[in-house]
């Protein structure tokens, strides 16, 4: 399977005070990379998955917390647990984990949450979260 963020409605934030970074942003043909990556997945039998955008840079895929990105070098983010890591690389992880949760565990249930448990909304897993589970399965 193929996972894709859900964009939609996504506006872009970055760049100075006339800067051309917003406008390369709406260069950015999201829509039809997707489109085309699914037309063409879809001819070999694979499957497209989309789960929801939010926290998957801002969260630490280890689960120690909200990560912070350096303001020099926005690529590189530092972890609670002081472990600096290439930013997106996270959030590829955290989208990778949640269309894995989403494929095996919550049968597409990804934006319920359970009120009972006291954790984040089930749509905030990190790839940390995959790893408890597997090893309470193992356990």
């Amino acid at each position: 399977a193929i996972v894709f963020e859900n964009l939609k409605g996504w506006k872009p934030k970055g760049g100075r005070k006339r800067s051309n970074l917003r406008q390369r942003f709406h260069g950015w043909l999201k829509a039809k990379i997707r489109d085309f990556t699914e037309m063409k997945w879809a001819e070999l039998g694979g499957k497209v998955i989309e789960v929801v955008a939010a926290y998957t840079s801002k969260l630490a895929y280890d689960g120690s917390g909200t990560v912070k990105r350096d303001s020099k070098n926005y690529a590189l983010a530092t972890f609670p647990s002081a472990k600096r890591f290439n930013a997106d690389l996270n959030g590829a992880y955290n989208i990778g984990a949640r269309g894995v949760f989403k494929l095996t565990y919550r049968n597409g249930s990804e934006g319920r949450s359970s009120k009972s448990s006291g954790r984040p909304p089930r749509s905030w897993a990190c790839l940390c979260d995959l790893w408890a589970r597997a090893s309470s399965r193992l356990a």
